[in-house]
C-alpha cells in the first residue's frame, strides 16, 4: 500500500514535471514560429521597398565604387576624347562599371532570397515542432 502511493506520488511529480516541460517547449516554439513570420514579413517588405523605391535611391544603391570614380575621374579631366578614347570609355564603362551595378543588385537579391529560405526553414521547423509537441501532449494526457 505505501509502496503504490509512493510510485502515484512519483507518478504525479513525474507529470507535472513533464507539463512544465511542454508549456517551455511549447513557449520556445511560439517565439520559433514569429521569427520564422518575422523573417518573412521582413523579405516581403523590401522587395517591395525596393519596387516602389525612388529613382533618387535606386541610383544611390547602384552608384560608381571608389574606384569606379577614380577611373571616371581621370577619363573627365582628360579634356577633349578622340574616337579611340571614346571607344575606350565606353568598354571601361561596359566591363567595369555596369557589372559592378550589377553585382550590388544580386547581392541585395541574394541576399533577400537567403533571408526568406531561412524564414521558410523557421517557419516549417515551428510546425514541425509544434506536432512533436502536440503528440508529446496527447501521450501525457493518457497517462
Amino acid at each position: 500500500m505505501i509502496g503504490f502511493a509512493i510510485s502515484k506520488a512519483r507518478r504525479r511529480v513525474m507529470d507535472t514535471v513533464l507539463q512544465e516541460q511542454l508549456l517551455r517547449w511549447r513557449r520556445a516554439n511560439r517565439r520559433l514560429f514569429f521569427c520564422g513570420w518575422a523573417l518573412i514579413a521582413c523579405v516581403v517588405f523590401s522587395w517591395i521597398f525596393l519596387a516602389f523605391s525612388s529613382q533618387r535611391l535606386q541610383a544611390y544603391l547602384l552608384r560608381p565604387g571608389a574606384e569606379e570614380r577614380v577611373i571616371l575621374s581621370k577619363l573627365d579631366t582628360a579634356g577633349p576624347l578622340s574616337l579611340r578614347e571614346k571607344k575606350l570609355l565606353a568598354v571601361t564603362k561596359t566591363l567595369i562599371i555596369a557589372p559592378r551595378a550589377i553585382l550590388k543588385v544580386l547581392t541585395i537579391r541574394f541576399a533577400q532570397t537567403l533571408t526568406m529560405v531561412m524564414g521558410i526553414f523557421v517557419l516549417g521547423f515551428s510546425v514541425w515542432e509544434r506536432k512533436k509537441l502536440n503528440l508529446l501532449q496527447k501521450l501525457v494526457e493518457t497517462k
